[in-house]
């Protein structure tokens, strides 16, 4: 289950994609079940997708239950898994006690965190934070894609029994950039990050940061990719930074197909992936660039702490600082071997078995058939108790 899928694409439809798809190849029936698709298009997935077309909000979780009851009509469920704790997880819940299916949440991010500046975090509304919470509780598992989300979920009440870390995965075949990275003869001077314009993405602070670096190198440039990215137009005239931010719309994925070549080009022509995120539960561009070999520059956030050693296979640098940030760019765009090391590092660690979906959805089938069983025996007590 999911309250938003593709064609809108980001982490959580992508996840929720890529697993399906591997649940598929390994024998599973897999199904999704998530709101009304905006834009029609006809996409092959080797899963089912079910679609409720609701436009009251209050009528969602009575909606589910119908959609829920009448898939069970033609096809056994044995597992709900939900993506994001609320709506998602919350409908789960309350399905799964009524029909007696265990539940899988997987939270992706607001649903835990929180930037009350910002106003980021659903748990920032007491009603919201009730559902969610509520849904974490009684979830049968909550699957956590970092040490740092499982804590979060743990600071909300969650027994650590029940978290399990799984972390997202990458597809290796459109991630290569072996050759460029080792025919690198001196320092490189462009930068890049991926990442629809949002409040918590941090773009005004990579631009401040910016402002202070080409006053001391005027020749290093920071290309920003993704939806609504042409806002920061008129804050990059502000800050004289025309000559040195190059912006570019979002780029249309297809999912069947993989990375974008203009997408995986940029990554090719690039020298160092940057993040100024104010908050991220696990950053699925940061892995990408890192399989490109990539040296990375990123914020200390909960999901970049999981994924990157500072110092080792990138740099990080305190949240909402311009200046530290400034100061990693420039040290990191005139140190080539610096740049050579931590992008080799990097890219060796973001092609671990444990960052491919094979192995990914096979811990998710564990889990899953560990729940079934252990819901069967439960079922079966309950029975034999009437």
């Amino acid at each position: 289950m999911t309250d938003s899928f593709i064609p809108e694409i980001g982490g959580k439809q992508l996840v929720v994609h890529y697993l399906s798809t591997q649940l598929v190849r390994h024998g599973c029936k897999s199904a999704v079940l998530t709101n009304k698709i905006k834009r029609r298009h006809k996409y092959n997935f080797s899963y089912l997708v079910y679609v409720y077309p609701i436009k009251l909000k209050f009528l969602r979780i009575l909606t589910n239950l119908f959609y829920i009851a009448y898939i069970g009509k033609f096809s056994k469920i044995n597992i709900i898994h939900a993506h994001r704790t609320y709506p998602a997880g919350y409908c789960a819940v309350l399905i799964g006690r009524l029909f007696r299916i265990p539940t899988v949440i997987t939270p992706h991010g607001d649903d835990i965190l929180i930037v009350p500046k910002i106003k980021y975090g659903i748990n920032l509304i007491k009603r919201l934070k009730g559902k969610s919470v509520y849904a974490l509780k009684n979830a049968s598992a909550i699957i956590a894609l970092n040490e740092g989300m499982k804590n979060e979920c743990i600071k909300l009440g969650v027994h650590s029994n029940k978290i399990h870390t799984i972390p997202i995965g990458i597809n290796f075949d459109d991630l290569n950039n072996q050759h460029s990275l080792f025919q690198k003869t001196k320092s490189g001077k462009n930068l890049i990050v991926v990442g629809r314009h949002r409040p918590v993405k941090g773009y005004e602070v990579l631009l401040k940061a910016m402002e202070i670096v080409v006053k001391k190198d005027p020749d290093i440039k920071c290309k920003i990719v993704g939806k609504g990215t042409d806002k920061l137009l008129s804050l990059i005239r502000d800050l004289n930074l025309k000559d040195n931010i190059i912006i570019h719309g979002e780029i249309i994925k297809s999912i069947e197909k993989g990375m974008p070549v203009k997408l995986k080009t940029f990554y090719q022509n690039s020298d160092i992936y940057i993040s100024s995120s104010l908050s991220e539960s696990f950053s699925l561009t940061t892995l990408e660039a890192m399989a490109m070999g990539l040296p990375i520059i990123s914020t200390d956030t909960v999901g970049i702490r999981g994924l990157i050693e500072n110092n080792i296979d990138g740099l990080i640098v305190p949240v909402n600082n311009p200046v530290m940030m400034a100061k990693q760019i420039l040290c990191l765009t005139s140190d080539y071997s610096l740049q050579k090391r931590l992008g080799e590092k990097a890219r060796l660690k973001a092609k671990k078995v444990q960052y491919s979906w094979q192995d990914i959805s096979l811990k998710h089938i564990l889990l899953y058939k560990k729940l079934i069983v252990l819901n069967e025996i439960r079922t079966n007590y309950l029975f034999s108790k009437e």
